[in-house]
């Protein structure tokens, strides 16, 4: 009995080699212990929001250990900020208020993220949260709230705490006063997003990213440009699954307990144009960069040459906020310099008419969208913008169609999971209502049924070693 009860004591600690994710073991025991608890006090406003507070802070202590404390300090920090800006009456006072708080919470995140060798799990989606609620506060599109708890509630909601999507205080705070009603629709979308999240990130991405996409980036002058390609067309893959399949679990846990996260990902590989592709690639970030950074900036209202400008250093300054590495730098400002190419491109153009059928036009802009964005996916993924010219120097020359009968037969489970990955990506939108609303309407018993299939499914493809979020590091 002394010794079940120490494993269960260790178990409950943070362990820096198995931190508590979304696609761990444990997380499945700490989900079902929270909803349960949850379904009790969901009735009762405050023990509802102290509850899950508790909860989250905990959830943020089994990722990160005694850092989840700068998530508290910052959060008051910033709560006491913007009630000092929004009852400020001087002009310049507020101004200097607005300006130290930001610089502040800039310099601790950069602290943290570029000059300190301890990894704080989601401080680049929460110190956003908190720039937006108070930048928001500030110019007078949202009252500041009264209540610290509440605001901890927003900014430590456990769901969308360490990958995102961003929320705006203005979109979430309003829904902890809504006395949370699980329908039997809300159940069912809910549990399609959890479900469709633990298949992209376990059964795809981690799949394909172990087994080919990992050694292969790692050293790729030891490996065949068929090798290579596929690895590029794989980490394409994998980002978007990594990615989009923890944002669709945090938003499908949202859902059964009462709160709205807005999507983080609509088919971005289906974009026409590169303008497209990021109001489709985590689409919490873009809007906030958008509306906090490239709006502010003047946005496209000061001349082209400005807007251009604009554009560039928006993009150049998204890079950067990956991570303070020269690679990160170049992505962001060819992705920057491709936007600004194609607003010239349509200045200078106008409204031409392609010549042939609009569907071939729209097919081939979509083709080089895809194959641009999955080359600028080699530089983001690479150890260093050397590694991944030698990956595009593979591909370039050392690419042989002899090999290809082996390359399958070695990659086929790889393959496999690749072509899976792209059918249920460019799927008809009807398609996956179709899908959405069958789960929808399954009984109980199909629910738990296919729950299980799933969660099976996921077991078996589980890796040994631990397969951590991209997107947790930055």
């Amino acid at each position: 009995m002394k010794t079940l009860v120490l494993q269960l004591l260790r178990m409950l600690k943070f362990d820096p080699q198995h931190p508590l994710l979304f696609n761990s073991g444990f997380f499945l025991i700490f989900l079902f212990v929270f909803l349960v608890g949850f379904a009790m006090v969901r009735n009762r406003q405050s023990l509802k929001v102290y509850f899950t507070i508790g909860f989250s802070l905990y959830f943020l202590y089994k990722v990160c250990g005694q850092y989840a404390i700068i998530l508290v300090l910052a959060a008051l920090f910033n709560f006491c900020s913007a009630l000092l800006v929004h009852q400020s009456t001087s002009v310049r006072r507020k101004n200097t208020l607005l300006f130290v708080s930001i610089v502040f919470q800039l310099a601790l995140l950069c602290f943290f993220k570029y000059f300190n060798l301890i990894l704080i799990a989601g401080i680049s989606f929460y110190t956003f949260e908190n720039l937006s609620y108070l930048i928001d506060v500030y110019k007078g599109t949202f009252r500041p709230i009264r209540s610290f708890k509440d605001y901890l509630l927003f900014v430590s909601f456990f769901p969308k705490l360490i990958m995102g999507p961003i929320v705006r205080a203005k979109d979430f705070i309003p829904q902890i006063y809504i006395k949370p009603r699980l329908s039997h629709t809300t159940f069912g979308q809910g549990l399609n997003l959890i479900l469709m999240g633990l298949v992209k990130k376990i059964i795809i991405s981690d799949f394909i990213n172990l087994h080919l996409v990992q050694f292969v980036f790692d050293s790729p002058l030891k490996y065949s440009g068929i090798e290579c390609l596929f690895a590029a067309y794989g980490y394409a893959m994998v980002i978007y699954c990594d990615f989009s399949g923890y944002s669709d679990i945090a938003i499908g846990i949202a859902k059964w307990i009462g709160f709205e996260i807005p999507q983080n990902f609509n088919h971005p590989y289906t974009s026409k144009s590169f303008s497209e592709f990021w109001k489709r690639w985590h689409i919490s970030l873009s809007s906030w960069l958008r509306d906090y950074l490239y709006i502010p900036l003047g946005g496209n209202r000061n001349g082209r040459l400005k807007n251009y400008i604009n554009l560039l250093i928006t993009m150049v300054l998204g890079g950067i906020w990956h991570g303070a590495n020269m690679k990160y730098l170049l992505w962001g400002f060819i992705h920057g310099t491709l936007l600004v190419l194609e607003k010239l491109f349509t200045f200078l153009c106008g409204n031409r008419k392609f010549a042939g059928p609009q569907v071939v036009y729209n097919f081939i802009r979509g083709l080089i969208v895809f194959h641009v964005v999955t080359l600028l996916w080699v530089i983001f993924r690479s150890e260093s913008i050397e590694s991944a010219l030698s990956l595009i120097h593979q591909i370039m020359e050392g690419f042989s169609l002899q090999i290809i009968p082996l390359f399958i037969d070695q990659y086929a489970v790889v393959l496999t999971l690749l072509a899976i990955g792209l059918l249920l990506h460019f799927a008809p939108l009807k398609t996956t209502q179709f899908w959405e609303e069958l789960v929808i309407e399954l009984p109980f018993v199909g629910k738990m049924g296919l729950t299980f299939i799933i969660l099976y499914l996921c077991y078996q493809f589980k890796q040994s070693a631990l397969v951590m979020p991209i997107y947790l590091q930055f």
